[in-house]
């Protein structure tokens, strides 16, 4: 049987992350501060897609993110530079089985790899735990005790200042946030459908903030200008949108890293899920579900919807 090594033991390791998502790098964000507090001279290395890696640089206890291709000899390159650095271990906690992955890992650890297929036990890849109970169960595999599963989220003080004023000059001081999805299709709002939300929504009595990126303001901004009640927020900058969340009193969202971020503000939401699992589950006792078609995110009971905002009407 491989002997599992030990975080005490480490000089170095590196952490590959085969997500290319901002919420599951939330989920997963305890795993470095708690490795440090086991070993504080512990180099760690993470590397990971496009999407996390904005988030992932500013992680206090990570020493260095490199940014992987999607593929290719680009993907390949990467994976000499790596090599050459020669990492204690190489740890793999997904379950993402693409070949040119599997193939990628095993040359960049070698036998110091660990991952679903090199270790004798379980929990690698194991999508019938919340993601962040996933997370703690590899670090108590690597000697860490009672690991503490809480998010780690630093928004830098330049965007804070930035978001406060922003807010201060629409006269806000409280505010439902309306976040009109993420990156992937199916996880997105079409614009008359968050315009009925928000008409529905209306009678609980605050003002709203719609973020939406850049391209798509052109989009948003024609059906939202007959309601005075909606500011649109252009808002590219994850961490804006981080910070929005945080100052929020209340959230609606589709399955986005927003719900991440709520949970690591404990900030009451409304969240459409259209594949709700236990390992992406919001870990937030204020949180409110709405489950919609698996195909559609935009084809939901209504009926529901309006007894859920009778519902949360009071706790306002």
């Amino acid at each position: 049987m491989k002997q599992i090594p030990q975080v005490k033991d480490l000089r170095n390791i590196l952490i590959l992350r085969a997500f290319d998502s901002v919420s599951k790098a939330v989920v997963s964000s305890c795993v470095y501060r708690e490795m440090k507090r086991v070993n504080p001279s512990l180099q760690i290395t993470v590397a990971c897609f496009h999407h996390p890696y904005d988030y992932l640089q500013h992680n206090p206890y990570i020493d260095s993110v490199i940014r992987l291709p999607h593929g290719g000899i680009g993907l390949w390159s990467k994976a000499f530079q790596l090599r050459a650095k020669h990492f204690d271990l190489v740890l793999d906690t997904s379950d993402r089985a693409a070949t040119d992955w599997k193939w990628f890992k095993r040359f960049v650890g070698g036998l110091r790899l660990l991952d679903r297929d090199t270790s004798p036990v379980q929990p690698f890849g194991a999508p019938d735990k919340h993601a962040a109970v996933h997370e703690q169960a590899v670090l108590k595999l690597l000697g860490v005790p009672d690991p503490d599963g809480s998010y780690e989220l630093t928004i830098p003080s330049t965007t804070r200042q930035k978001t406060e004023d922003w807010l201060a000059s629409q006269h806000l001081s409280s505010y439902i946030l309306l976040n009109s999805g993420g990156t992937s299709k199916d996880r997105q709002f079409r614009p008359n459908v968050l315009y009925k939300i928000a008409c529905i929504c209306k009678q609980w009595g605050y003002p709203f903030v719609l973020t939406v990126p850049s391209e798509e303001a052109n989009r948003w901004q024609p059906i939202f200008q007959e309601m005075p009640e909606v500011r649109i927020k252009i808002a590219d900058d994850q961490f804006e949108r981080f910070e929005l969340v945080r100052r929020a009193t209340f959230i609606i969202t589709p399955d986005t890293s927003a719900v991440s971020i709520a949970d690591a503000f404990q900030k009451p939401l409304l969240i459409f899920y259209n594949h709700l699992t236990s390992y992406n589950a919001p870990d937030n006792p204020k949180a409110y579900i709405l489950e919609t078609d698996p195909a559609n995110i935009n084809q939901f009971d209504w009926d529901k919807f309006t007894a859920l905002v009778e519902k949360i009407k009071p706790t306002l």
